[in-house]
């Protein structure tokens, strides 16, 4: 099952490497650095930001109880504003941690442009047959999303990368609840997806 999430999620990553080179002009690549099944807990212990630097993009699964959550880094959501706005490249910023600004109510808005493709692009990955509407329903800068989370909820969770050139300008984190892969990707179609052919007798 990992081994075809991690197929999934790579597949809507390299769509969302596609939607954030239009944007900031510039190859971009996206993959999976981390995918488990776990709890949410590991899940936050693992992206090692504060929940309140988050921004936090909350989105329904439809026939699956509760939400799934994206989160962006605010590395993240600040190359995407300068990209959107006409920024200078990433490769001319200086080398070395910058200070990021806070997360606004306007980039939060944006963000969810390229953020509703990339869940447009990942409910197609998981069931191209019939592809999953997941749609944005809560946002907040402050990670309040995120902390709505249980730290024993059990979760299915996964970091991207994401890379300009040879520069990593942020990660993302995305969570699903436990049982939603199986519900968004259809018993049948995740069942026959990528199956290799019987070997012969």
């Amino acid at each position: 099952r990992e081994e075809r999430l991690s197929s999934v999620l790579n597949k809507a990553g390299r769509a969302l490497g596609t939607r954030l080179a239009d944007i900031l002009e510039s190859a971009v690549t996206v993959s999976v650095t981390w995918l488990e099944e776990t709890r949410f807990a590991a899940f936050r212990e693992t992206f090692e930001v504060d929940s309140r630097e988050l921004a936090s993009i909350e989105f329904r699964v439809p026939g699956v109880p509760g939400t799934g959550l994206v989160c962006l880094e605010p590395e993240l959501v600040e190359k995407m504003i300068e990209g959107l706005m006409g920024g200078a490249a990433m490769a001319d910023a200086p080398k070395g941690r910058r200070s990021h600004r806070a997360i606004t109510e306007l980039d939060l808005r944006v963000s969810r442009r390229w953020v509703s493709g990339f869940l447009a692009d990942l409910g197609h990955a998981f069931n191209p047959a019939e592809p999953v509407d997941l749609a944005i329903s809560n946002a907040d800068v402050n990670g309040a999303a995120a902390r709505a989370y249980g730290d024993s909820v059990g979760v299915v969770a996964a970091l991207l990368e994401v890379v300009m050139g040879r520069r990593t300008i942020g990660m993302l984190g995305i969570v699903l609840p436990r049982g939603a892969s199986d519900a968004m990707a259809g018993s049948s179609s995740w069942d026959q997806k990528d199956a290799s052919p019987p070997a012969a007798n």
